[in-house]
């Protein structure tokens, strides 16, 4: 009968290690969902600005090609056009670049994240231990 009553036991606190375990897998994994949705809303809006920046872009060259070639000061409003135009290609290319970063950002948080979820990310012991301790006492609480 002893056994019976030991296997019960032991069988909880099997049932509570598997608990806090993932308790304690979802606690580590809220950080990583946090900074994956902060990359991919930075990307949707880094996506939004290099649209408008390629609109002002497509709207500088054809301004630049309709310049009125007659106009007394058209030489300098053709160079500042065409300097304007040259900085605005460089915003373009610097978002191409923050694009390659925030790809790496985005693809390590989903690595630490599924790694996590595969349980390829050990939990701490003492906080596992912790947990079941107070698994256990609640249980035992609720039984008296």
């Amino acid at each position: 009968m002893k056994t019976n009553a030991k296997l019960t036991l032991t069988e909880k606190v099997k049932r509570f290690k598997a608990i806090a375990e993932n308790a304690i897998r979802m606690r580590m994994l809220l950080p990583y969902l946090s900074n994956i949705e902060y990359v991919k809303k930075t990307i949707a809006l880094q996506t939004k600005n290099k649209a408008a920046d390629q609109h002002i872009i497509d709207s500088a060259i054809y301004d630049l090609a309709k310049l009125d070639t007659k106009h007394p000061d058209y030489v300098n409003m053709k160079a500042q056009a065409k300097s304007n135009l040259e900085l605005l290609k460089i915003d373009i290319l610097q978002y191409d670049e923050e694009f390659v970063e925030l790809a790496a950002a985005l693809k390590e948080e989903e690595d630490g994240a599924t790694n996590i979820e595969n349980g390829q990310t050990h939990v701490s012991a003492s906080d596992l231990e912790t947990l079941v301790c107070e698994l256990i006492k609640k249980d035992a609480h609720n039984q008296v």
